[in-house]
């Protein structure tokens, strides 16, 4: 209603004939890259009209001859301009003009699973300008853990982590997102088995080609055996008893380094093991 004013008002006090002056306007920038902000409009002619409408194209209009706009939402903008010098009309029209490309907007989604507390799924949930492209990378703490869409961590320490992920487009637009989760996992955090009761519990071949034999007390009841590998992922191993002797296959077992965590219904215990 506001631009309809003020058209209307320009055609009642002057003739719409051929301006013997070519009028035209300018803008600072036309291409806005991080979202809403200012634009600043300049009448190109010496000349001061009597009346100068502008029309922004989001419906905003401006009577002034210099007019600053702040355009608030992403999209792209057809300008006109109504002058009126002497009873003389001139109408300046740009088609799709004024280009505002949005900001990216960081934003993700945290899923945890009951079966691996140890473990959690990052997914990127941000949004960017159809036309542009979009950067992005995980952190934690001051280390670069991904540059996907999607990623697991696992955890090897019980504790509070920031997550953040920072994304940017190809205009250089950034915007990041951060948060922090707590892992109190009663699996993580092994103390040293080898430094911990030799006397009474022994593991051996260390290292092995493919089995381990366990010694423990006669007063402890083994619970649960379980490996971490070097990527913090765990995987319960299945044991027999064998006498006085826990006996545990890992043929099925990656060569490699591994923690293994010994759960008796009397303590957590842990040790490194060599799987050749």
């Amino acid at each position: 209603m506001k631009t309809l004013f003020l058209i209307a008002l320009s055609i009642v006090f002057c003739k719409q004939v051929h301006a013997k002056i070519q009028h035209d306007f300018s803008p600072n920038k036309n291409i806005i890259s991080c979202g809403a902000n200012n634009v600043y409009f300049v009448y190109n002619k010496a000349v001061t009209p009597d009346l100068i409408p502008w029309d922004f194209g989001d419906g905003d209009t401006s009577m002034l001859i210099n007019p600053v706009h702040y355009y608030i939402n992403p999209g792209v903008y057809t300008v006109k301009l109504f002058i009126t010098k002497n009873n003389i009309c001139d109408t300046v029209i740009k088609q799709n003009f004024i280009t505002i490309l949005s900001k990216p907007e960081a934003n993700f989604n945290i899923t945890r699973k009951p079966s691996e507390p140890f473990k959690i799924e990052l997914i990127s949930k941000s949004q960017h300008h159809a036309d542009s492209l979009l950067y992005q990378h995980w952190l934690m703490g001051n280390d670069t853990i991904c540059r996907t869409n999607k990623m697991d961590i696992s955890f090897t320490r019980n504790g509070k982590y920031t997550i953040k992920l920072d994304v940017a487009n190809n205009n250089n637009c950034k915007s990041s997102k951060d948060t922090t989760i707590s892992v109190d996992v009663s699996e993580l955090d092994p103390v040293g088995l080898n430094e911990l009761n030799m006397q009474s519990h022994q593991i051996f071949p260390n290292p092995t080609n493919g089995g381990i034999n366990l010694n423990i007390p006669k007063e402890s009841k083994l619970v649960k055996l379980t490996l971490i590998n070097s990527k913090a992922q765990h995987k319960q191993i299945e044991e027999l008893n064998n006498g006085e002797q826990w006996v545990a296959d890992l043929s099925e077992v990656d060569a490699g380094i591994y923690f293994l965590i010994i759960k008796t219904d009397k303590e957590k215990l842990s040790t490194k093991i060599l799987v050749n």
